[in-house]
C-alpha cells in the first residue's frame, strides 16, 4: 500500500510537468536522487556484512578511517565513543597498548623481553570483558563504515587474519603453566614473527596536527583520570567538544561547584576547614574562563565539587 502510495505521488508529479525540458530536468534530478541513495543503502549493507575478524584489524580499519571522521561533528562523535569504550573498558585499553608497542616494534626489538615486559605491566587480562568490548567495538567500526562512505571499502585493514590476534590473546589472557608452557611459547615465537617482519606505521588517528590517538588517551587519562573524576569524565568531554558556547559549560560547572561549597559552609562547624573552603570559594569567584585550560579547569570543578559534597 505504501509502494503503491510513492508509486502514485511520482505518477502525478510527472503527469503535472507540461514542457519537455521540464520533464527532462525532473527525470535527471530524480535520477541523481535514486542513485545517490543507492549509494547510501549499498554502503550501509557493506557495514553490516563486514566481516570483523580480530581487535587489531579493527584498530588498524578505525585509525585508517579516523582522518575522515575527524572532519565533522558527527565523525567526531564516533571517534569519542571509540575512545569512551577503550577508556570504560580496561582490558581494551590494555590491548591498544599492546597493539601499539607491537606496531612500533621491528626486529631490532627483543621480542620475547617485549612481550614478557608487557606482560608484567598489564598482567592477565579478562578475556570476557575482554571480548564484550570488541563487539561494541565491531558495531562502532560499522558506524564509521557508514559515517566514511564509498571510501571506507578502500580504508579496512589488511590484516584479516586473526592469527596475530589470537595468539596475542592466548598470551595475555593466559598465565604460563606447565600445562600450556609449549602454547605459549609457540604463540609468543608467532608474535616474534609478526614483530620481525613488520614495517612501522604511523597511527593516522590525529585531533591535532601532533596528537596521536595514544596521546589522546594520555590526555584523557591525565584531565579526566578516574582519580579526579569517576566516570563521568568522557561525558563531560563529549558536552566541551560538542558545545557551541564552551564558555557556557565552563560557567555550568563553576556555578555547580560554587554551590556544593555553599552548601558545605553552611553545615561546616570546623573553623579551620571552613576557612578553607571560603578561600576555596572566592577563588573559584575570581577565575576566569580560559580556552586552553578549560578540561582541566573543570576536572578541578567535578573534583571539588566531589569532595565538599562527600
Amino acid at each position: 500500500m505504501k509502494q503503491n502510495s510513492k508509486n502514485s505521488t511520482i505518477n502525478e508529479m510527472v503527469n503535472s510537468i507540461k514542457d519537455i525540458n521540464e520533464l527532462k530536468e525532473f527525470q535527471k534530478s530524480l535520477n541523481e536522487a535514486c542513485d545517490k541513495r543507492m549509494t547510501i543503502l549499498n554502503v550501509k549493507d557493506e557495514a553490516a556484512n563486514l566481516e570483523i575478524p580480530s581487535y587489531f584489524f579493527i584498530k588498524e580499519s578505525f585509525e585508517n578511517m579516523a582522518q575522515y571522521l575527524v572532519k565533522n561533528q558527527k565523525g567526531k562523535k564516533i571517534i569519542a565513543k571509540y575512545i569512551k569504550e577503550h577508556k570504560n573498558n580496561k582490558e581494551l585499553n590494555k590491548l591498544f597498548h599492546i597493539y601499539e608497542n607491537l606496531s612500533k616494534a621491528d626486529k631490532t626489538i627483543n621480542v620475547i623481553r617485549l612481550v614478557e615486559s608487557m606482560k608484567s605491566l598489564v598482567g592477565d587480562i579478562n578475556e570476557a570483558k575482554l571480548n564484550n568490548g570488541i563487539e561494541k567495538l565491531k558495531d562502532i567500526l560499522r558506524e564509521s563504515y557508514i559515517a566514511v562512505g564509498v571510501e571506507a571499502k578502500n580504508l579496512l585493514s589488511e590484516n584479516k587474519n586473526p592469527d596475530l590476534h589470537n595468539n596475542v590473546n592466548y598470551v595475555f589472557t593466559n598465565s604460563l603453566k606447565m600445562s600450556n608452557m609449549v602454547t605459549y611459547n609457540r604463540c609468543i615465537n608467532e608474535i616474534k614473527k609478526y614483530v620481525e617482519s613488520n614495517e612501522i606505521r604511523e597511527n593516522k588517528i590525529s585531533f591535532t596536527k601532533n596528537s596521536s590517538l595514544e596521546e589522546c588517551f594520555s590526555k584523557y587519562d591525565n584531565f579526566f583520570s578516574e582519580e579526579n573524576l569517576s566516570e563521568e569524565g568522557m561525558r563531560i568531554i563529549n558536552e566541551i567538544r560538542e558545545s557551541e558556547n564552551k564558555e557556557e559549560v565552563y560557567a555550568k560547572y563553576k556555578a555547580e561547584c560554587l554551590k556544593a561549597l555553599e552548601n558545605r559552609l553552611v553545615n561546616e562547624a570546623h573553623q579551620e576547614t571552613y576557612n578553607k573552603l571560603t578561600e576555596f570559594k572566592n577563588k573559584i569567584i575570581n577565575k576566569e574562563y580560559n580556552s586552553d585550560s578549560l578540561g582541566t579547569d573543570i576536572a578541578n570543578f567535578i573534583e571539588l565539587k566531589e569532595l565538599v559534597s562527600e
